[in-house]
């Protein structure tokens, strides 16, 4: 797979995550359009899987970065954290991080729209 195709791969898969979140976070998650997407989801990772393979095969190590990780501390109010808390037990975000990113990534499709 060429790195292009790869990138863009990646960028699908991105965007698709960000689809998925916007529809859960909206209450959405039980509906035909997010079962596709969580179809789509699982073609796409697998095609990223099958490359992965290919790499370890071919004696390559490790995955291609898709970013840079930074530590960053937020000071919220209580209940700002409590809601993600209440979201994080009803299954609707994994952890703290899967909030924030699912946050940029809405932002970000925000900006673009507008």
């Amino acid at each position: 797979m060429q790195s292009t195709n790869l990138q863009a791969l990646s960028e699908y898969r991105y965007y698709i995550v960000g689809e998925l979140n916007k529809l859960k976070f909206s209450g959405k998650d039980q509906t035909p359009d997010y079962h596709k997407l969580q179809d789509e989801l699982t073609k796409v990772s697998m095609q990223l899987v099958d490359y992965d393979k290919s790499r370890v095969k071919s004696g390559v190590k490790g995955r291609p970065s898709i970013g840079k990780g930074k530590p960053v501390k937020i000071t919220l109010p209580d209940e700002d954290w409590q809601h993600i808390d209440d979201l994080m037990a009803q299954g609707r975000v994994k952890s703290y991080a899967d909030y924030f990113r699912s946050l940029h990534d809405s932002s970000l499709r925000d900006a673009l729209i507008f």
